[in-house]
């Protein structure tokens, strides 16, 4: 049998600074839905979801917990429906989609960039 050599600290893996999506791309519902995010924590843990925020697979939420890691995993904060107030104008935020195809409230018109800036780590932090 071969021996292991030393074990190495994980290293962060090298992506561009920004991923950036402007207005141009995002266009409406459809490619704000289709498009999707996941981040880990590396112990089994993880938010998934679209960049619409609008919930279109099982495993999609804010919050995802593996109650005995790595399995079980367990969503604790499947959405937030967000509404913002700035002097006497309100915007909602969220999408959601139902059943029979109705769209309410309609979130994704507000969004104008989708950006993520800063480093990804590769493993266990």
């Amino acid at each position: 049998m071969k021996k292991a050599g030393p074990e190495r600290a994980c290293e962060p893996l090298r992506l561009p600074a920004a991923i950036e999506m402007t207005r141009d791309v995002l266009g409406g519902f459809a490619p704000t839905g289709q498009r999707e995010w996941l981040l880990t924590n590396g112990i089994g843990g993880f938010a998934a979801g679209t960049l619409s925020l609008v919930n279109t697979r099982r495993y999609h939420g804010l919050l995802f917990a593996a109650l005995r890691p790595p399995v079980e995993r367990t969503a604790l904060v499947a959405k937030l429906d967000v509404t913002v107030q700035y002097g006497g104008s309100r915007a909602q935020l969220a999408t959601n989609e139902f059943g029979d195809g109705t769209i309410d409230p309609h979130g994704h018109c507000h969004l104008s960039l989708s950006a993520w800036k800063g480093s990804f780590q590769s493993g266990p932090g």
